[in-house]
């Protein structure tokens, strides 16, 4: 029995693929620069909003289903969850200072969320 050589196949994937990278580099960078852009917002604590934090109500599967309070900046839409001194980047404010709403009113506006156990494998970046 003879084994097929799929070496014209592979060649035109590559060539497809190549094309592909042709295509795409120059959008990736503009995405960057944009990323970029994002990552200089200073989040004033005046456009900063914290998502309550939600109990286990025993209708999930899953043994604990609490959910931590966050933080999300309505500027750029980057979020973090916190409990307490858990926030990183949004948790220089005091809760006093923060506006707390329902956690889908503050959903509405992340677009970057950071989890605590993300955050503390990464560290502070």
């Amino acid at each position: 029995m003879k084994i097929k050589d799929f070496s014209s196949e592979k060649q035109q994937i590559e060539q497809l693929r190549k094309e592909i990278d042709k295509i795409t580099a120059p959008l990736w960078r503009e995405i960057h620069k944009l990323e970029a852009k994002i990552k200089t917002c200073e989040h004033p604590i005046s456009h900063i909003l914290q998502g309550k934090w939600r109990e286990d109500d025993g209708s999930s599967a899953y043994v604990d289903f609490t959910e931590p309070e966050f933080r999300v900046c309505t500027i750029c839409g980057y979020a973090e969850e916190g409990w307490g001194c858990g926030f990183q980047k949004l948790g220089r404010h005091l809760y006093s200072e923060i506006k707390e709403v329902e956690r889908d009113v503050a959903q509405k506006y992340v677009k970057n969320m950071h989890y605590q156990r993300d955050i503390h494998e990464w560290g502070n970046h």
